[in-house]
């Protein structure tokens, strides 16, 4: 299976600079809500720009929601390849590779949108397979190779989306959900799209751009090739702010109640 290539050059140590967009129309519905991808690479390390709509407004994420509903993750069911193919989308895409990581929800309480079983499934975007072939080519600092490749390594790497939070079983949460018609899953229909609640009812908003710096997130890998180190850094950018950790169930009910009136 092909993946997202980039060219280690073992005589000059230089990443061939590359520059791959997935604009939106480039995706199923089953990769959203990740907006575009930017993938770029230079001789330390290869950068990957992930844009996914952000929210600090409890109005916004009832808004853009099908579905919002209190229940707990019973457990993770399987994973899949998120990409598919264009021609056939119940088919994957040989060229890449996008792990989607599916949990069956239960549903206990619906304030918007309906459901026709109790039980959901709910896809999250986990990682991607980024694909190194390193050669002996000879690359000059323009990208134009100078000399052919006599001997080629495949590398895989995978990359963690920097949004990704594992979800904890039998909790109680609120969750803000978009409907994948075309393969019967739900997702996050922003981001942030998922409160959780203690034993007493109090929230606490889940988002690990809660903890990023300056509006941007990075989560950063480092791997050896060619006897080189290489950087592999994903980030996202979107500045959250927390309007929501520590009110209780029963106020955030009427409120979203109220907006969706």
């Amino acid at each position: 299976m092909k993946r997202n290539k980039f060219i280690l050059s073992i005589s000059t140590l230089l990443v061939a600079l590359t520059l791959l967009y997935f604009g939106i129309q480039g995706f199923s519905s089953a990769d959203l809500p990740v907006e575009n991808e930017h993938v770029t690479g230079n001789d330390t390390g290869i950068n990957i720009g992930l844009d996914y709509p952000t929210t600090s407004e409890l109005k916004e994420m009832v808004e853009t929601a099908d579905l919002v509903a209190i229940g707990d993750y019973e457990n993770f069911d399987r994973s899949w390849n998120m990409s598919r193919d264009l021609e056939d989308i119940y088919k994957e895409d040989e060229d890449r590779y996008v792990e989607g990581r599916i949990y069956n929800f239960k549903v206990d309480e619906i304030i918007k949108g309906h459901v026709d079983s109790e039980l959901i499934e709910i896809n999250m975007r986990y990682s991607e397979i980024i694909e190194f072939e390193e050669s002996n080519s000879v690359v000059s600092p323009e990208g134009i190779i100078e000399k052919e490749a006599t001997e080629v390594t495949i590398h895989e790497i995978e990359v963690i989306d920097p949004l990704y939070i594992e979800p904890e079983l039998n909790r109680k949460y609120l969750v803000f959900l978009s409907k994948d018609d075309d393969f019967n899953n739900y997702y996050g229909s922003i981001e942030p799209f998922s409160i959780v609640f203690d034993e007493n009812g109090t929230a606490e908003l889940k988002s690990n751009l809660l903890d990023g710096e300056h509006g941007e997130l990075t989560s950063t890998t480092n791997h050896t090739i060619g006897g080189e180190d290489i950087i592999v850094e994903a980030h996202v950018e979107g500045e959250i702010d927390d309007n929501i950790t520590g009110e209780s169930i029963e106020d955030l009910v009427d409120l979203i109640e109220d907006i969706n009136d």
